[in-house]
């Protein structure tokens, strides 16, 4: 009891730990010297704190207060177990049912434990977040041992991936859970959907992720808002009835509009009013058919719902014209195709006769090997008939061949072209040429000219 009293008595604070009632035996137990610890006001000396185990930290239940310290004793009271060297401040936590670290919490680890964390998983789907960990020897509420929520708050699992052949196929057996692509040949789990009314759509609620195709109309586009109507589903045309055909979330009506169309031509008449059905109303006796085309243009309405020549689309020519006795081309027949402007099925202009080799405005040409007579063509008069009317249309001639050994009687207005070929028969031949190279000009084949120039009568035809 003494020496309890003699370890906090300020009376014995600047003894050397020998005095009468202190003991004679170094505090502690151990034998050695003090150590001096320089100036030190002896009325208010620093405290010792006994380090049993050596372990650099000491007992706040054992202390001394001396200008010298003590040897075995050390200036902090950090050790919550001076028995056992293994633990103090210093120590790392591990899971051994101790305060190994003297936090004042047992088994308190971190990441230097050696030990895995613990994840959140707030939206308890078994996954946890990787930006929420925990470390515990036993795991909290709340906490799993993963770090695979793709998507923490909404109940998202990770996505499952698998190799891809060189076929394209999966390899099933090479799943890896990841929220990302943990390779680059491996591709995500393909999720499917069920399909009742097999129109290549299923519904997004029956989501089955599966490597393999499940057994059943499954598909893998999702989005059918009626998976009992083959008509009803994503990007569908509107039908019949007031449906929400293409699942965009509104009801339309897909019935079509329908215009008269009297003549049959497949266009109806600007401003006529249409009606809405299913199918192709009921025929009148003034009026043959209907059509779905609007009349909104000059390029989609008929200009004449009685005439079935004259719509937009009109592509013939006509020598009778629409409106008879209208004056000028454009107003008798410009309304064929309804754009009021006469075009004409023949050229316009008129030939000129003159040049050439025949001075007939008609010459010999060979391309590829083959001799042809060209020039001008047209209308022999000065100007061209108007639609409906007849006038002469004048051609170059064809070819006409002479033998090659008689040139003097195919020299009909002087115009001849040796055409070459092959040497000739005999010497004295015009094509006579024995070392020629056949096809080169200096090989004749033939005495050639432009036939007289042909005429026909054409009846100018108009739309």
């Amino acid at each position: 009891m003494r020496a309890g009293l003699c370890l906090i008595a300020s009376a014995c604070a600047s003894l050397a730990f020998t005095a009468a009632g202190c003991g004679d035996e170094p505090p502690g137990g151990q034998g050695g010297d003090s150590v001096d610890v320089g100036e030190c006001d002896e009325r208010n000396p620093p405290a010792w704190y006994r380090d049993l185990d050596g372990d650099g930290f000491g007992n706040a239940s054992a202390v001394i207060l001396s200008c010298t310290r003590p040897v075995g004793y050390v200036d902090n009271a950090d050790d919550c177990d001076d028995g056992d060297a293994g633990v103090n401040p210093a120590a790392v936590e591990v899971c051994d049912g101790r305060d190994t670290s003297c936090t004042g919490r047992i088994d308190d680890i971190d990441a230097d434990s050696g030990e895995e964390p613990w994840f959140r998983d707030v939206d308890g789907d078994g996954y946890g977040d990787p930006a929420d960990q925990r470390y515990a020897c036993e795991q909290p509420p709340g906490y799993v041992d993963n770090a695979l929520d793709c998507a923490p708050g909404n109940s998202a699992l990770p996505t499952a991936w698998y190799r891809e052949d060189d076929t394209g196929a999966l390899d099933c057996a090479t799943e890896v859970l990841a929220c990302t692509a943990p390779y680059d040949d491996f591709r995500m789990e393909p999720v499917w959907y069920l399909d009742e009314d097999v129109d290549g759509f299923g519904v997004t609620a029956t989501a089955m992720p599966a490597c393999e195709h499940p057994d059943g109309p499954w598909v893998l586009l999702p989005g059918d808002c009626d998976d009992t109507n083959p008509l009803v589903y994503p990007g569908a045309p509107a039908g019949c009835g007031l449906l929400d055909w293409n699942c965009d979330g509104t009801r339309t009506e897909g019935d079509p509009i329908w215009y008269p169309d009297c003549d049959g031509d497949g266009y109806a008449a600007t401003g006529v009013a249409g009606i809405r059905s299913c199918t192709e109303p009921q025929t009148t006796p003034d009026c043959m058919s209907w059509t779905t085309r609007v009349p909104t243009s000059q390029s989609s309405a008929d200009c004449d719902d009685s005439n079935p020549d004259m719509h937009p689309a009109q592509m013939a020519f006509f020598v009778d014209a629409h409106s008879p006795a209208a004056t000028g081309d454009n107003l008798r027949y410009g309304n064929y195709d309804c754009d009021g402007q006469a075009q004409y099925m023949f050229s316009t202009s008129n030939t000129s006769v003159g040049g050439g080799l025949g001075g007939n405005g008609c010459d010999l040409r060979e391309t590829g090997g083959q001799v042809l007579c060209v020039g001008t063509s047209g209308w022999t008069a000065s100007s061209a008939p108007a639609c409906g009317a007849t006038g002469q249309w004048s051609t170059c001639g064809g070819v006409e061949r002479c033998n090659a050994t008689l040139a003097l009687t195919c020299t009909l207005g002087g115009y001849l072209t040796l055409v070459c070929e092959g040497p000739g028969e005999r010497p004295g031949d015009p094509c006579f040429n024995p070392t020629c190279t056949p096809g080169s000009s200096g090989c004749p084949r033939y005495y050639a000219r432009c036939g007289s120039r042909r005429t026909s009568n054409r009846t100018m035809a108009c739309r």
